[in-house]
């Protein structure tokens, strides 16, 4: 997917509308995440809110186990 969508190209160039009816959706405390964020953490969703997850240990591996269930980092065997 291109950011080349009504003259944007870089993303800090997006502006996002968060008074907007976004249909049952909401953007909430994106600053607060993006902000502790450091190099190779990921955000996800625990059903309830978002999570930030940072990097494991060397070799270790991203888990997921499926809808419903938060990705952690382990050991691949």
């Amino acid at each position: 997917m291109s950011l080349l969508f009504k003259g944007v190209s870089r993303l800090s160039e997006l502006l996002i509308d968060t008074d907007k009816d976004l249909g049952g959706f909401g953007l909430t405390n994106l600053k607060e995440v993006v902000v502790g964020m450091g190099v190779g953490d990921i955000i996800f969703h625990d059903g309830t809110g978002i999570q930030k997850l940072s990097p494991g240990l060397i070799n270790s591996a991203l888990v997921t186990r499926g809808p419903g269930h938060d990705p952690f980092y382990g050991w691949v065997a």
